[in-house]
Formats: C-alpha cells, structure tokens, sequence
C-alpha cells in the first residue's frame, strides 16, 4: 500500500561532494618531466589497443590493461591520457572512439603521475643495482655480494662460461 521511504536529517543539509584529486582537474599546470608519448601502430581495425579507461570531463585515466593489447608493457595502469595523434580528450566515450577507429600510426601522450615508489621503466635500470646492502657505487664494501658477478667466478668457471668460437674444422 504505502511505500515506506526513509528520509535523513542530513541529506538536504549536506549535498554530496564530489571529491576528485587535483590531478584529475583539467587545465592545471602540469610538470613536463611527467608528460610520455607513446606510438603504437595498428595494422588493421580489429587490432585491439587493449585499454580500459574512466572519466568524464576530465582526461581518461586507464584503468585496466588487456594482456595481449598493443598498449601492453607501453602504458601503465592510473596514467591519464592527455591526447591521441594531437587530439586533446576529455572524455572516455571520445578516447575509445579515437583509439578504436584509427588505424596506422596512434601517438598517445600520456600524464603519468608519480607514485610514493620508484617504479623502473625498463629491465636494464633493474638490473644495475643487484645488491642493496653495499654503498651507491657498489666498490667499497668489504662483503662478496658487492663484486662483479664475473669477478667472483674462478678461473676454470670463467672459461667454461666464455663460448669460444673455433675456425678449425678439425675434430
């Protein structure tokens, strides 16, 4: 018969917010060391870029990366996209039609935010650090984890680790 409704005190007295980080907000000043441009080529429409994205009136932040995309391992997940092949979006219906429809070249610049950790961008710069409990520069401590892995082979190790390319065709 009657529906019953529940009525707060509060609820005309406070009007929701809408909190949104400060990054989110478009045309604020942003640092140009932030901003990285990315270039994928699609071959044919059904290639996939493989991104999800969220966000309206605002620049699209991805929020989820397909594994066998084109974008994978190039953008990263909470990246905000700023433009596509020179086109600024505002919103994420616009940035999936532009990333979906075109085919050839797709530039992509991107405002990656810093996060609270270093996140390396490239296996090479992870590799050059291998210990952690020596100085920066790796050469004054006493202790074996510091050297050069190819210092602490012996001898015979480092020969058998050497492939050694041989002219002879003798047996």
């Amino acid at each position: 018969m009657w529906a019953m409704s529940s009525w707060s005190p509060t609820a005309r007295r406070k009007p929701r917010k809408d909190a949104r980080p400060q990054s989110y907000l478009v045309g604020q000043e942003i640092d140009e060391e932030n901003i990285v441009e990315v270039e994928l080529y699609k071959w044919h429409s059904q290639e996939r870029i493989g991104v999800a994205l969220s966000g309206k009136k605002c620049w699209p932040r991805v929020v989820n990366l397909s594994n066998n995309g084109l974008a994978c391992g190039r953008i990263r997940e909470h990246d905000l996209i700023i433009s596509i092949n020179s086109t600024e979006v505002f919103h994420e219906n616009a940035a999936n039609k532009l990333l979906r429809e075109t085919v050839g070249r797709v530039s992509i610049r991107l405002y990656r935010r810093s996060t609270g950790f270093n996140i390396r961008d490239d296996l090479t710069e992870a590799a050059i650090s291998e210990c952690s409990s020596c100085d920066d520069d790796c050469g004054g401590g006493d202790d074996d984890s510091c050297q050069d892995p190819l210092e602490r082979l012996s001898d015979e190790d480092a020969t058998r680790a050497t492939p050694v390319l041989s002219t002879s065709t003798e047996p």
